[in-house]
């Protein structure tokens, strides 16, 4: 499978979810370089396929979802780092909290910096 065949396939599943890629939330930057970058060595990899080549074994790459919210001045990314085993794919950031309310009690707890300074490390 290719990326770009990767991506119809999210597109498809999105819109059996009731989520329309093609809304004006999405139309600034939803998915347009594919299944977005490769993830590796350098923060954004380049395989040079433009997502004509196939998907390797090992290959890692980050599957994200941008939509804006102009009148909000609010910006949402999802984003998922994924790699290609001999089975199929392997979503590496699986457990991130996705639902406002985790996301919202996460953002309450100390981050490394806070844990840091009370261990007086910082």
């Amino acid at each position: 499978m290719t990326a770009s065949e990767a991506q119809e396939k999210v597109r498809q599943n999105l819109n059996k979810k009731g989520i329309d890629m093609s809304k004006d939330i999405f139309k600034i930057r939803s998915m347009q370089n594919g299944i977005s970058h490769n993830v590796g060595l350098a923060v954004h990899d380049v395989t040079g396929s433009s997502g004509r080549g196939p998907l390797r074994v090992g290959q890692v790459f980050a599957c994200d979802i941008y939509a804006v919210f102009p009148g909000e001045n609010l910006g949402v990314r999802i984003e998922d780092t994924v790699v290609i085993t001999e089975a199929g794919c392997e979503v590496l950031t699986k457990g991130i909290p996705r639902e406002i309310p985790e996301i919202e009690a996460l953002m309450k707890k100390p981050g490394v910096i806070q844990v840091l300074k009370e261990k007086a490390l910082y």
